[in-house]
C-alpha cells in the first residue's frame, strides 16, 4: 500500500524506511555469504597447514641432512629507509604480501629452531624465468626492459 505524500519536498518515510530496510537484508545475506566463504578458506587453509606440517615431519625423520631454503621478497622491508637495502634493515611491510611473506619466514626460522633442521631465507628481488609476465610494469624494471626488447622498441 503506498501512503500518501502529504510534503511532496520531503521524501516519503515510509518508502525510504522500506528502501533502507531492503538495502540492509541485502548487506546482511552479502555478509553472511563472505562469512561462509571466510569459514570455507580458513577450513582449507588449516588442511594445507596439516598437510604441510605433515610433510615437513616426515622429511625429518627421513633426510637427516635436510635443509629448508624459503623464498622470501623484498616487499618486506617496505620504502626503503637507506639504500643499498641490507639485512639490517627495518621490516616495515606495506601489502598483504610482505606480510605473509614475514610471517612465513618467522615461522619456518621458528621450525629450524624448534627441531634442529638448518633454514635459509632468500630475499628475492627482480627475478626472471618462464612466466614472467613482460606486458605490463606488475614486475618491476627488469619485466618493463624485457618487454622493450623483445618488441624492439626503444630503451630510454
Amino acid at each position: 500500500m503506498k501512503v500518501p505524500n502529504l510534503f511532496p519536498t520531503i521524501p516519503n518515510t515510509l518508502e525510504f524506511a522500506q528502501v533502507r530496510l531492503t538495502s540492509a537484508e541485502k548487506s546482511l545475506e552479502a555478509a553472511k555469504q563472505e562469512w561462509k566463504m571466510a569459514k570455507r578458506k580458513r577450513r582449507e587453509a588449516k588442511l594445507v597447514a596439516a598437510r604441510a606440517r605433515k610433510q615437513l615431519k616426515r622429511a625429518k625423520k627421513e633426510l637427516t641432512d635436510a635443509r629448508i631454503v624459503f623464498a622470501s621478497t623484498r616487499q618486506i622491508y617496505g620504502r626503503p629507509e637507506y639504500l643499498p637495502v641490507d639485512e639490517r634493515h627495518p621490516i616495515h611491510p606495506i601489502d598483504v604480501n610482505g606480510i605473509n611473506k614475514t610471517a612465513g619466514e618467522w615461522y619456518h626460522l621458528l621450525y629450524g629452531q624448534v627441531y634442529g633442521i638448518p633454514v635459509c631465507v632468500l630475499r628475492l628481488t627482480n627475478t626472471y624465468g618462464p612466466r614472467m609476465r613482460v606486458k605490463d610494469a606488475r614486475q618491476t624494471f627488469l619485466g618493463i626492459w624485457l618487454r622493450l626488447v623483445l618488441t624492439g622498441e626503444e630503451i630510454a
